[in-house]
């Protein structure tokens, strides 16, 4: 989470935003851990790749459907 807390203030994140991403964490842990075991990422370039995915996957757009 250290590293979550330090990518909001680097890149400047909306701070209302927080709550949703930590929501995602803690409920897709394994997930997360398992997509980093299997794309073997090294250093800086891990943590970049994943917060990118955590901040995308709580930035997109859902669908409405009608």
């Amino acid at each position: 989470m250290d590293k979550v807390i330090a990518q909001f203030y680097i890149d400047k994140y909306d701070i209302s935003l927080f709550p949703k991403v930590l929501d995602f964490v803690f409920n897709n842990v394994e997930q997360l851990e398992a997509f980093c075991r299997l794309n073997n990422f090294t250093g800086l370039k891990k943590e970049e790749v994943v917060m990118r995915l955590i901040i995308n996957e709580c930035t997109k757009d859902i669908p409405i459907i009608k």
